[in-house]
C-alpha cells in the first residue's frame, strides 16, 4: 500500500481521479488493494482537498441546505475506515464522484447531486430526424448554447437512496433551481438516464415524477439511444414480458435570466 500510495501521489490525486483520466493507471496500481488500509488511504486523499475547501463553502452561490450537505459529506470522509472499502475504491465511480464533491465541482442536493457540464454534441447522432429540429431549437434559440448546464446525477456513498421518492426529488430540484437564480451563466438544467425514459415510466408509473418538474417548467424530452448493460438473457426476459429495452433519455429545461 505504501508503494501504491507514493505512485498515486505522483498522479495528483484526487484531482486526477475526478477527471477520470488516469483510471487505467489507477486500476494497475491499486489492483488487489482492499480492506481498511485502502479505505483509509482513500479517505485521506479526500480530506486533503476537502479541508481547504471548507473556507470556500460559505461563499458558494447555493442554498444553505447545500452548504450543510457539503459539511456532512466531508464529515463522512473522516469516519473510521471499515473492513470493507465500500465506496472508497479508488478505481470505482463512487470515489470519482466523491472526489468531485471534495473539489467543490459536484453539488449535493439530497438523493441527487448536480455538476456543471453540458449537452454532448455526439448525442445528436442518436436523436431521431423528426426530433432533431426541436432539439436544435431548444439548444440554440432557447438555451443559447449547449453549455454550461446543471446536470443531475444520483447521489453516491452515504447519501445514495435505497428508494427514490417524489418528495425528496422535488426538494433536490428546488435546491438546484434556487442555485440557478444566483448563477446567471447557467443556460439550462438537464438529466440523462434511463430513469427519465418513458418506457421506464410505462412499467413503473410511480417514477414519472423524474420528468414532471422539467415538463411543468417547459422542458423537452428526447431519447438518445439504448441504455447499456442488458445481456442476451436480459433481452429475452424483456421480450417475454413485452417490455422494450430501456432507452437512454435526455430531458432539459432552458433557463433565462436566472429563472425557468
Amino acid at each position: 500500500m505504501a508503494l501504491a500510495a507514493s505512485k498515486a501521489e505522483g498522479l495528483g490525486l484526487p484531482d486526477a481521479v475526478a477527471s477520470s483520466a488516469p483510471s487505467l493507471e489507477l486500476q494497475r496500481i491499486f489492483s488487489g488493494e482492499t480492506g481498511p488500509a485502502c479505505s483509509a488511504f482513500a479517505r485521506t486523499l479526500l480530506l486533503r482537498v476537502s479541508l481547504p475547501a471548507l473556507d470556500r463553502i460559505p461563499t458558494l452561490p447555493v442554498p444553505d441546505s447545500v452548504k450543510r450537505m457539503f459539511c456532512e459529506q466531508f464529515a463522512y470522509f473522516a469516519q473510521t475506515p471499515t473492513e470493507e472499502p465500500g465506496p472508497f475504491l479508488l478505481t470505482q465511480h463512487p470515489f470519482v464522484a466523491m472526489s468531485r464533491l471534495a473539489l467543490l465541482e459536484r453539488f449535493p442536493g439530497g438523493q441527487h447531486d448536480w455538476e456543471i457540464s453540458g449537452f454532448s454534441r455526439r448525442w445528436l447522432a442518436s436523436v431521431g430526424l423528426r426530433q432533431l429540429p426541436r432539439l436544435a431549437w431548444m439548444l440554440l434559440a432557447e438555451a443559447g448554447g449547449h453549455q454550461p448546464f446543471f446536470v443531475q446525477h444520483m447521489a453516491v456513498a452515504n447519501r445514495r437512496p435505497r428508494f427514490c421518492t417524489e418528495r425528496e426529488y422535488l426538494r433536490f430540484f428546488y435546491r438546484m433551481a434556487a442555485s440557478v437564480e444566483t448563477q446567471p451563466s447557467i443556460r439550462a438544467i438537464m438529466g440523462c438516464s434511463w430513469l427519465h425514459s418513458l418506457e421506464t415510466h410505462r412499467i413503473n408509473p410511480h417514477l414519472a415524477f423524474f420528468n414532471r418538474p422539467h415538463l411543468e417548467a417547459g422542458g423537452v424530452y428526447f431519447e438518445i439511444g439504448l441504455a447499456a448493460g442488458t445481456d442476451e438473457r436480459g433481452e429475452a426476459c424483456l421480450a417475454a414480458l413485452s417490455i422494450r429495452r430501456m432507452r437512454q433519455s435526455w430531458i432539459g429545461t432552458r433557463v433565462r435570466d436566472g429563472r425557468f
